[in-house]
């Protein structure tokens, strides 16, 4: 697979896909040629990832809008194709947001759905603890096992190193600042991954991008999408504030994130402002596009209306 995908890309080296397939190659020779782990024509599983978890965003919203069984079906393709691409963070992602809608959304029997989500929960606890050394000893899957075992289980301590670089160079991290932060992290605990893997959380690597004033900006766009979240309907401001949750949870495992990589997921912010125009919950209240209709259906003759007229368009 990885042979093919070489010979596919070998012809848009600027992309970056060079470099990501030499990730993955340096993934197989490492020992994990065993490990399935579907990807598509994406260049790697994570790359897949942040499609899918767009993609499943997108796809719920359609059912809960339209109903329609298809989008049940596509569901749960991209949920087996999440299974298979073996990305927890991807899998606990779509588990939170389905299950949290559940759970918060006000709608006709939310006390069933809780009771259900609660059964649920402590079933998936019970077979943990019960299965506890079979998923401490999973071999080469990752869904089945706690360690990845490879060195992305340093996970803590890679966040924990681009915190301490953010926090020490506020103004800008170039790579000699990079590196200089991973070694004295390195000298206390001896964890050899910290010298060569990023932070691998995209909220940390907005300090990397966009340095201390990033945060400032990102801190107002989420007031700023919290802001119209809340205009809609009770249902569906649930609905997106999980998204944000949801999204927030699978890039914290990652080094994407929507400011410098993600940007098919601007597609699902953009959604909150499609709702509200389309399905307000006021629906007395004032509407350009439908204003501007009933003007042009008058034939409008006066200066004044023809003024709104160019104003609404």
């Amino acid at each position: 697979m990885h042979d093919i995908k070489k010979g596919l890309y070998s012809n848009i080296e600027a992309s970056g896909a060079s470099g990501a397939l030499d990730t993955e190659e340096a993934y197989i020779s490492g020992g994990f040629e065993n490990r399935f782990r579907l990807s598509g024509p994406f260049r790697s599983s994570i790359s897949f990832s942040y499609f899918a978890i767009t993609s499943f965003i997108l796809t719920l919203y359609m059912y809960l809008r339209s109903k329609r069984k298809v989008y049940l079906y596509y569901l749960g393709l991209l949920f087996i194709a999440s299974i298979l691409s073996q990305t927890r963070s991807l899998l606990l992602a779509e588990i939170c947001l389905v299950f949290g809608f559940l759970f918060f959304a006000p709608f006709k029997n939310h006390g069933l759905y809780k009771l259900i989500i609660f059964c649920f929960a402590v079933l998936s606890l019970a077979l943990l603890f019960a299965t506890k050394d079979f998923l401490s000893n999973g071999g080469n899957s990752r869904i089945t096992s706690v360690s990845s075992e490879g060195e992305s289980d340093i996970r803590p301590w890679l966040w924990f190193t681009g915190v301490y670089a953010v926090i020490n160079y506020p103004l800008g991290i170039t790579k000699e600042d990079y590196t200089e932060a991973k070694m004295q992290i390195y000298r206390q605990n001896g964890k050899s991954g910290i010298l060569h893997l990023s932070a691998h959380n995209g909220l940390i690597n907005i300090g990397f991008h966009y340095s201390f004033v990033g945060y400032i900006l990102f801190f107002f766009l989420i007031k700023f999408l919290l802001k119209n979240i809340n205009l809609l309907n009770p249902e569906y401001a649930v609905f997106f504030r999980l998204v944000l949750l949801a999204y927030l949870i699978h890039s914290s495992f990652h080094n994407n994130f929507i400011l410098n990589a993600d940007y098919p997921f601007l597609m699902v912010l953009m959604l909150i402002s499609v709702d509200y125009f389309h399905f307000r919950p006021n629906k007395n209240s004032f509407n350009v596009a439908n204003n501007e209709q009933i003007w042009i259906a008058k034939k409008i003759s006066t200066p004044t209306q023809n003024r709104f007229v160019q104003w609404a368009n």
